[in-house]
């Protein structure tokens, strides 16, 4: 299927998130359809191929779900997440030990969906809903991803975003014959309190199995830690970071991997796991510090207006 049209470059398209995926589906499904929950870009892209981002997703949307412990549990599993007669891997979220998902009804193979379904359940939205407004461009920033970001809290980008297949990248497992077994490989626990968060995340016994040809479990990277353990913290990027270099073999589980400036939002190493380039950032000047008072003023206005712009384009074929 062909992209939808659009004036938007291809990597920034893709760093960007989709926001026909935060939507229920504003329609009236058709069909064998009818009994799914569908996201606006979910039952639309059947003309069309998405070309914005199903993985990225704000940390906010998690802690609006409300105080208490939160867990996004990653697994693997035969007719789970919605699958039909098929193995699939995905997520599913507790809040306070309520299980938040589509009990089989809607796939929920990405974590943006599962919110979805999370939000639904927790009445956070519904079926022609007003899409939630962020302060910032609902973009990656690919700077602030690598650990360094000049611009700090002035940056045009939103620094809570997450790409979760960061997280599904910290899975060690090669077997590709699972067969119709139910793996459950990771666990981000979120604990909200008077609107403060705190992160952790334990990987599985089954995230940590190096399979060999006949499916017998058996370790051949050293410096995969064998036991489970977890990695926790205020920011959960530098928990997800933490854990890439430790996979990685930078560190061992019990070591200090981070050496933080809260002013400039930097690490003093970059995780080779990353999905993103390491090459290394040069910090930019702030160009508003540089400019006169005046121009500075005038300066914030325009990008300030650039930052509530909304992002629309002309779109050709729509979709009813």
């Amino acid at each position: 299927m062909p992209p939808r049209p659009s004036k938007v470059p291809d990597e920034y398209a893709r760093r960007s998130v989709c926001r026909n995926h935060l939507k229920v589906y504003d329609g009236v499904a058709r069909g064998s359809m009818r009994i799914h929950t569908w996201s606006n870009c979910e039952y639309r892209s059947m003309k069309y191929t998405c070309r914005y981002s199903h993985t990225i997703f704000n940390s906010k949307r998690i802690l609006a779900l409300g105080d208490g412990i939160i867990h996004l549990n990653y697994g693997y599993g035969f007719e789970r997440y919605g699958a039909y007669e098929n193995t699939r891997d995905g997520w599913d979220i507790e809040h306070n030990g309520v299980v938040l998902c589509s009990d089989g009804i809607g796939a929920n193979f990405d974590l943006p969906k599962a919110l979805l379904f999370a939000e639904l359940q927790r009445g956070r939205t519904y079926k022609n809903a007003e899409p939630v407004l962020y302060e910032k461009k609902q973009t990656l920033c690919p700077a602030y991803q690598t650990g360094v970001c000049s611009y700090g809290s002035k940056c045009r980008f939103d620094h809570d975003l997450i790409d979760a297949r960061r997280l599904e990248k910290l899975v060690h497992t090669t077997d590709l014959e699972r067969g119709f077994d139910t793996f459950n490989f990771l666990t981000v626990e979120c604990q909200i309190s008077a609107g403060k968060s705190h992160w952790k995340i334990t990987m599985k016994p089954d995230a940590l199995q190096i399979s060999s040809k006949n499916g017998q479990p058996i370790q051949t990277m050293p410096h995969i830690p064998t036991a489970p353990f977890s990695r926790e913290g205020d920011d959960l990027l530098q928990v997800i970071r933490d854990l890439e270099m430790i996979l990685a073999g930078e560190f061992s589980p019990g070591e200090n991997t981070s050496n933080t400036d809260s002013n400039v939002n930097k690490v003093t190493s970059i995780p080779s796991a990353s999905i993103f380039s390491t090459k290394p950032v040069t910090p930019a000047i702030n160009p508003i510090s540089s400019l006169s008072t005046t121009a500075s003023a005038h300066y914030k206005k325009k990008r300030r207006l650039r930052i509530y712009e909304p992002e629309t384009y002309p779109v050709k074929g729509k979709v009813e």
